[in-house]
């Protein structure tokens, strides 16, 4: 409507002008379970029904924690707590199940001690949903008869003995192919009577009548487990649920990969699924599970494992490993235990620290301690090198396809993630809005325009370190100790005109952006210029990893310039790649090198 109107209208021209200020808002409804589970739940209900672009957090303690505990829909079955002397005989409403039933609403079950990484991914992906969200937060209370001061670990334990399953339902995922329900505690590890006699609300029906506590909470423990069961089916594909149901009666699901992994920060978590696309892209059947969420009893029936694990900090292992650390550092274990397992390690870490990576090493070497056959020497990711880890695993990966004897992927292009138009500029509509600046986005937020005054070298040879200085006196800039900063360069202007005339673009082209239908786009304005692409957001004179060979020899349309990209790619090919990778080659000399393999934008913008 604002552009029907806008015409000889200076106000609302003006407005349309700056329609990028006009942000999206975030609404957040927040409240707790007598709220959300009772009292207001037919508010609550209508609002997941309407289907309007809303986030709603409920802080879960299961019980009226500001009206002195008592039982609510919320509680748990056996939860002794005010107006359920005896123990509440009815299951804990499932909130979660029921406003999954609508199809259309995002759902997730969080407990920050228990999974950090899973807690903030799933109010990320609450935020990025558009339509309704519902986030169910496990929130330890004081009147539960514990020490507060524990209140982390608490989570922990309620999560390892399926008391608090944590999961996140994506109805977008539904539209890629994917199952939207996923299952993030896939295994109980601890007894739930274990986590129970912790806690005032069902020690004291213990001390009180030991015979129904004894019956209310096996009938808890029951239901525990056959609520893990259907989630762990709910939570699985086609292929996951046959081999489910075929092992369930005893028989042959055929050879597959585990890919083993163990994250802090989630990086390693990515990478698994990276290691998983890689594998089905090569028809080899893979599932990728956190150390702490696998059986180690089972390890022994695996034929091939690839681990990936982080180092942290001074040499600790990252939470979703330890419990499994502790499990094959047994000295019971004999030592053919892993003789039928073939295995390869990848380590991430820093060789800043002394214990670089030190935990990956020391898995790599229990498995060949236990009978297991390396197929790979270990990798030995390093964030101090050019790329960071992935400057070694770039060599890794190839040698584990080429010791696996896998199949090549399918030589086809992959659907691009966005749809690119590009006029003149004298051809472009005269109402185009373009924005002053592509504004650069991570986690955080948005960037910000800061004067730099100082930028000194501090290593004369080798790798350039530099010192330097900006003067936030003026700006809307704000930090505390500890905050790390990230800094966006852009590209020369010469230098990237430059290779825009090669490209066979102009500087003043006008480029139309558009993420197709099921994909994951960028966050980038839908119309920019030429100059502004190639410099504020394409890393053109990057140095580009070895997906983009791939590319590149998949568009060659010259037999012997597509002939040689192949073989850079091949394990014969790998020395000359790396010969070309220490040159330092950029992606704007790369395509100058192969001519006939000129990547498109939309390709372009998925290899940034």
């Amino acid at each position: 409507m604002l552009v029907d109107e806008k015409i000889d209208q200076p106000l609302l021209e003006g407005i349309y002008s700056q329609r990028d200020m006009l942000s999206k808002h975030s609404q957040w409804i927040i409240g707790g379970d007598g709220w959300a589970y009772d009292i207001g739940f037919g508010g609550l209900d209508h609002v997941l029904a309407k289907g309007e672009n809303v986030n709603i957090m409920v802080l879960d303690t299961e019980m009226y924690s500001n009206t002195g505990g008592q039982v609510s829909k919320s509680t748990p079955q056996s939860a002794l707590v005010k107006f359920a002397s005896a123990g509440k005989s009815q299951a804990k409403k499932d909130m979660g199940q029921h406003a999954m039933n609508y199809g259309n609403v995002y759902v997730a079950s969080m407990a920050m001690g228990a999974d950090y990484n899973q807690s903030l991914q799933a109010i990320k992906e609450a935020e990025s949903f558009d339509g309704p969200s519902l986030l169910m937060c496990y929130s330890p209370c004081i009147d539960w008869g514990i020490d507060m001061a524990k209140m982390m670990d608490i989570q922990k334990m309620a999560v390892d003995s399926g008391y608090w399953p944590l999961f996140r339902y994506d109805p977008r995922l539904k539209d890629k192919g994917e199952m939207p329900f996923q299952l993030d505690s896939k295994r109980i590890k601890s007894s739930l009577a274990g986590y129970l006699k912790n806690e005032n609300r069902y020690a004291a029906l213990t001390r009180s009548d030991a015979g129904r506590a004894e019956m209310l909470q096996g009938a808890f423990e029951d239901y525990t487990i056959k609520r893990m069961e259907h989630m762990q089916r709910t939570s699985m594909d086609d292929s996951e649920l046959l081999d489910f149901l075929k092992e369930s009666v005893g028989e042959s699901t055929g050879e597959k990969v585990l890919v083993l992994y163990a994250s802090e920060t989630g990086i390693t978590a990515d990478l698994a699924k990276h290691v998983v696309y890689e594998m089905k892209r090569r028809g080899v059947r893979c599932k990728a599970v956190k150390f702490d969420d696998y059986d180690l009893q089972d390890l022994p029936k695996e034929k091939t494992v690839v681990n990936l694990v982080a180092t942290c900090g001074q040499g600790e292992f990252p939470q979703n490993c330890r419990m499994f650390k502790n499990d094959i550092d047994d000295d019971t274990l004999p030592n053919d235990f892993l003789s039928g397992v073939k295995f390869a390690t990848f380590a991430m870490g820093d060789s800043g620290y002394v214990f670089y990576n030190s935990c990956g090493t020391m898995i790599d070497e229990r498995f060949e301690e236990l009978g297991g056959q390396r197929l790979v020497p270990v990798g030995l990711g390093d964030d101090q090198a050019e790329d960071k880890w992935e400057t070694a695993y770039q060599d890794w990966e190839p040698e584990l396809w080429n010791e696996m004897g896998t199949p090549p992927p399918p030589k086809v292009l992959l659907p691009a993630s966005h749809t690119v138009v590009v006029q003149a500029k004298e051809d472009a509509a005269p109402d185009v809005v373009i924005p002053e600046y592509i504004v650069p986005k991570d986690a955080a937020g948005s960037g910000i325009m800061v004067p730099m005054t100082m930028s000194r070298p501090l290593t004369p040879l080798g790798r350039d370190v530099r010192h330097y200085e900006w003067d936030i006196s003026n700006v809307d800039c704000e930090y505390e100790a500890g905050d790390a900063m990230g800094v966006f360069s852009t590209n020369g202007r010469d230098k990237t005109e430059e290779f825009l005339q090669w490209y066979g673009l102009a500087a003043d082209d006008v480029i139309h952006l558009a993420v197709q239908e099921g994909q994951e786009g960028l966050d980038l304005p839908t119309t920019v210029t030429a100059l502004q692409l190639f410099s504020q957001h394409l890393d053109i004179f990057g140095r580009p990893k070895r997906p983009f060979y791939e590319t590149m020899s998949l568009l060659a349309t010259d037999d012997e310039e597509k002939a040689e990209l192949e073989h850079l790619i091949t394990k014969e090919g790998r020395g000359d790649l790396r010969e070309i990778i220490d040159d330092t080659i950029t992606y704007a000399e790369l395509m100058q090198k192969f001519p006939s393999a000129r990547v498109p934008i939309e390709y372009l913008l998925g290899k940034q």
